[in-house]
């Protein structure tokens, strides 16, 4: 007779919420220092900047917001800025925007629906 193993789930607690609001801060204003320093034409420390916010991201595992997942290159880590290092398109038959980094070629998608509120 062979005993089948019941395995417990691992129980974990939340976050408490002053350190999720503390993380949402750092990011946000390492975020403000990205584009600062790429308007200043500092390439390297903007990249910098957004290395540091993903990495405090990962390290209390708090996603980013949606609005900052949009603002950098997933593969070489730059601040985008549309015109300048970044083309945004919009695709209708896959109902994606395409915003392709100009630097590496890399081409991120996101979706998109229509709302049909009137």
């Amino acid at each position: 007779m062979s005993k089948k193993k019941s395995f417990k789930k691992r129980q974990t607690r939340r976050k408490p919420q002053w350190q999720v609001d503390i993380v949402n801060e750092r990011i946000e204003i390492l975020f403000n220092l990205a584009k600062k320093e790429f308007d200043n034409k500092r390439f390297d420390l903007s990249k910098r900047y957004v290395y540091l916010a993903r990495k405090i991201s990962m390290k209390y595992n708090i996603p980013l917001k949606s609005i900052y997942k949009r603002q950098f290159c997933k593969k070489c880590e730059n601040y985008l800025v549309p015109g300048i290092n970044a083309t945004i398109r919009t695709n209708s038959k896959e109902k994606a925007i395409i915003i392709t980094c100009l630097d590496c070629g890399h081409k991120t998608r996101f979706g998109y629906s229509k709302d049909l509120k009137t």
